[in-house]
């Protein structure tokens, strides 16, 4: 009895919305891990390496690519039935991010939506959730004038 209970900071509806929509992005930055691709070294500086090349429309941008997509398929290959589906998803997403944060929007959007396919065909719930709110958050940022 020495010590009251503290009480609990009370957020105002707006901050708990805005705390709430900050989370969305980060999933889809954290799936193709969750998915099971995770990076190794040589990937990790490859990235960086690609999404430089892609921001200064460099002419490398291909072969970095596509070296970037073979050594993923090599980390995706590791994995057996389930395992291998998700972590193929999660080098798609993977490639998407790469073009996103390149500055390449659209053809991140067109990585998702192949993702999504893909995980829909696999009937992956959680992760067609994750991908179609960052979908839409994508259009949303656009402004989408679309038809769809």
């Amino acid at each position: 009895m020495d010590q009251e209970p503290q009480p609990k900071p009370i957020m105002p509806p707006e901050a708990e919305q805005e705390s709430g929509l900050e989370l969305e992005r980060p999933q889809v930055d954290t799936l193709p891990e969750t998915l099971g691709f995770v990076e190794t070294e040589e990937l990790g500086q490859l990235r960086g390496e690609l999404v430089e090349a892609i921001a200064a429309d460099s002419e490398e941008v291909k072969e970095l690519a596509t070296r970037y997509h073979l050594l993923g398929e090599e980390v995706v290959n590791q994995q057996e039935d389930e395992d291998y589906a998700k972590a193929q998803i999660g080098l798609i997403v993977q490639m998407g991010l790469i073009r996103r944060d390149g500055g390449k929007v659209d053809q991140y959007k067109e990585d998702l939506q192949d993702a999504l396919t893909y995980a829909w065909n696999e009937r992956l719930d959680d992760t067609v959730a994750v991908l179609e709110a960052a979908i839409q958050e994508t259009e949303t940022q656009e402004g989408s004038t679309e038809v769809a």
